[in-house]
């Protein structure tokens, strides 16, 4: 397992896509959303966020939720300071996933990583 740091994200950030048009798991988890073990199963593991110490993200980043499908993706803060890293080969489309405890049953969540949000 390697852990990526910030400049590595940009890199990521850099590479181009598979295709000219966004594969449906980019548009379906352009915000956080539940993943499921299918979902989960097209894609492969590439590391792990280097940011081992989280900041406590408010649950507005930049006038936004974090949840939010245009909300910046900021490495050292919730949720995106725990998240692993996946890559959907088909694509070259990466995505960030965590799993979300909060007042419920664990639950994966997954979102697009979109460079453009890379803060």
């Amino acid at each position: 397992m390697s852990n990526m740091k910030y400049a590595e994200l940009k890199d990521l950030a850099t590479q181009p896509p598979n295709s000219p048009t966004k594969h449906q798991l980019a548009i379906q988890f352009h915000a956080w959303a539940a993943i499921g073990q299918k979902e989960l199963q097209s894609m492969t593991f590439v590391g792990k966020m280097a940011e081992s110490q989280p900041t406590e993200a408010s649950p507005l980043i930049g006038e936004q939720e974090y949840w939010s499908p245009s909300a910046k993706i900021i490495p050292d803060q919730y949720p995106y300071a725990d998240c692993d890293i996946y890559r959907l080969d088909e694509s070259n489309d990466y995505f960030l996933i965590y799993q979300e405890l909060g007042g419920h049953a664990p639950e994966l969540r997954c979102r697009y990583f979109d460079p453009d949000l890379l803060a």
